[in-house]
């Protein structure tokens, strides 16, 4: 299933965010979503590893997205700092406004743990 498919079956309209971490694989989903839809707000992405296990994240596959989110209104940042840190302390706080509590929290594929330092 392709992030579009999840997008229509599931009758979203927009998604804030998107986080993708699939050990390499980042690069070939974003490339398969529909931007020009304009649904999507910010997408995070790995982006290391893009072409193969041992590049540096600076692959063909990587400079096609780069164009192609370029070519559709996004900017390319780091995963890091202040500014994502508020960012995700926000989002959090909405999303956790509306449950009754988490006991615990575990962050799978986090390449520097910017979500569990926001939690």
């Amino acid at each position: 299933m392709t992030v579009d498919e999840f997008i229509d079956s599931n009758n979203i309209e927009y998604v804030d965010r998107l986080y993708i971490d699939t050990e390499g694989l980042d690069c070939y989903i974003v490339d398969t979503i529909d931007l020009s839809k304009n649904r999507i707000g910010v997408i995070h992405f790995e982006h290391m590893h893009s072409g193969n296990t041992f590049d540096n994240g600076d692959s063909d596959i990587y400079r096609k997205i780069v164009q192609k989110l370029f070519n559709n209104g996004f900017k390319i940042q780091r995963n890091q700092g202040d500014r994502l840190l508020a960012s995700n302390l926000a989002l959090f706080s909405k999303a956790l406004q509306r449950t009754d509590g988490i006991k615990n929290c575990i962050e799978f594929g986090a390449n520097i743990g910017m979500n569990l330092k926001a939690l």
